[in-house]
């Protein structure tokens, strides 16, 4: 793994303890116009992990690159309880892990022969030994979900110096240093002075850095406090937006979280979709992603709430235990909430605040697009495709109700979605490339032609493999309910 970046770091005291995370506005450390060539980020990823009250914090930024980029800094909000022993660089695999186990995900089924009734019980065996390989959507350019036995941390704070200043001193402080901060970002930057924060500025060499499709990614920081409540900062982030920004904020609980003072929503899960879909699935959850935001507007979209110990189906690995402690995740019962939002910088309005939730359940086939209660959290969005039987029929009561596993080991039965911000947007016919329609978003799917199969079991596929309690409960469920005959759950 590569080494983090060239950093200098300073912590800027304000007065009162508050309770929040961060997020980072971007400026050049010299006197030149930051009218004239802005630094713009695209997306920016948080990681809050609760222990009681205690509040581990880690997050990773982009930048996008333009002429010049050398003398770049970075200016984040921190609360008052923030020390600057706490702080460290995490290797980024782990929020690339993280990323690929709760995307939203494409589950591909097939048709089985409809004249051979298939053992479930050694299908599902075999599922438990090992899950069907999951690949990447096609056009993401990184590397996902890459299986690693250890952590290696080899990029632990590198502050050049500290020095800490009082909150009176910030805006001028700040020129001091040799930055400059433009006429706009300073009422944002003294409105968190005065409610007591802290900020930290990182002197950035984009040369140290990894690049990434012309954007330069940062490599996780992360620090930790105590505080009752959890509060991100992100209008600050919005400063260094493009236009529209997306926020991903993962929480590490032992309860799911929500937003406290923004709508929430649950992404629409349980969709068929075309074949169509299948090369652009990245392209086609953006837009469905866009459209179910523009009918709930400046909601928070949840897309994922599980126990961060299994999976079902599993687009990856899932996260180890030693990674869970890195991320500072409590011990026991995680759950593991992926909540999803996309601003333009203007509306915003407020820093987003969280808090707990009651569990939740969908997308797990044949309860409908919505999220319902439930007595522990399994939400996922899902986007079923299914392959129907090309073969010959050569019986007299043939059975086309059985769906399980890809026909050949070469063939992916789940892919996660490519981020957002790394795709393409408004190059897909959304309705075309579904065969459900979506209320909830406003969309009418193209006709749905006749096939067969009315009621649908799944056979032998997304069994919770390799992973954590509800795995091993999946798979007895399956095995049980194929002995009584049952074919009621849809792929």
């Amino acid at each position: 793994m590569r080494a983090a970046g060239v950093f200098a770091w300073a912590i800027l005291t304000a007065a009162a303890a508050s309770a929040e995370a961060f997020s980072g506005y971007y400026f050049y450390n010299d006197s030149r116009r930051e009218e004239d060539a802005p630094i713009t980020n695209s997306a920016t990823t948080l990681v809050i992990a609760r222990r009681g009250t205690r509040t581990v914090v880690s997050m990773q930024m982009d930048y996008i690159e333009s002429a010049d980029m050398r003398n770049v800094a970075m200016i984040v909000p921190v609360p008052a309880t923030f020390k600057p022993d706490t702080v460290k660089w995490l290797p980024k695999d782990v929020f690339e892990r993280l990323d690929v186990i709760s995307a939203p995900r494409l589950v591909e089924s097939w048709q089985q022969d409809p004249c051979t009734y298939a053992d479930i019980a050694s299908i599902a065996a075999r599922d438990k030994e090992g899950s069907p390989s999951a690949l990447p959507d096609e056009g993401s350019t990184r590397p996902r979900g890459q299986e690693t036995s250890r952590v290696q941390i080899d990029a632990q704070w590198r502050g050049s110096y500290v020095e800490v200043v009082e909150a009176s001193e910030l805006e001028s402080w700040i020129p001091r240093w040799g930055h400059h901060i433009p006429e706009n970002v300073a009422p944002v930057l003294r409105s968190y002075k005065e409610a007591g924060w802290k900020f930290f500025v990182v002197s950035i060499d984009p040369r140290k850095d990894e690049m990434r499709n012309g954007r330069v990614v940062l490599p996780p920081i992360q620090f930790e406090y105590d505080e009752e409540t959890v509060r991100l900062p992100l209008r600050v982030g919005l400063l260094s937006s493009a236009g529209t920004q997306d926020v991903v904020v993962h929480v590490l609980a032992e309860d799911r979280y929500e937003a406290a003072n923004h709508p929430n929503f649950t992404i629409p899960t349980n969709v068929e979709v075309d074949g169509s879909a299948r090369a652009r699935f990245g392209e086609f959850y953006a837009s469905l992603f866009d459209a179910t935001l523009d009918k709930n507007p400046g909601a928070f979209v949840t897309e994922y709430a599980w126990d961060a110990g299994s999976c079902d189906p599993c687009p990856g690995p899932m996260l180890s235990p030693e990674e869970k402690r890195l991320l500072g995740a409590p011990s026991g019962m995680v759950v593991h909430t992926r909540l999803h939002a996309r601003y333009r910088k203007e509306a915003l309005g407020e820093d987003l605040v969280l808090r707990g939730a009651p569990p939740i359940q969908g997308g797990r086939g044949g309860e409908g697009q919505a999220s319902v209660p439930a007595e522990v959290s399994t939400f996922q969005g899902r986007y079923v495709l299914r392959h129907r039987w090309q073969g010959p029929v050569t019986c007299p009561s043939p059975d086309f109700d059985i769906w399980g596993g890809p026909p050949s080991a070469d063939l992916v039965s789940v892919r996660p979605a490519a981020p957002s911000s790394e795709v393409v947007r408004g190059k897909v016919y959304l309705s075309a490339m579904l065969r459900d329609s979506v209320p909830a978003a406003g969309i009418v799917s193209k006709p749905r032609p006749d096939g067969g199969g009315g009621k649908r079991f799944l056979l032998g596929f997304g069994l919770g493999a390799g992973a954590g309690l509800f795995g091993t409960i999946g798979v007895v469920l399956a095995v049980t309910r194929s002995r009584r005959g049952s074919r009621r759950n849809s792929p």
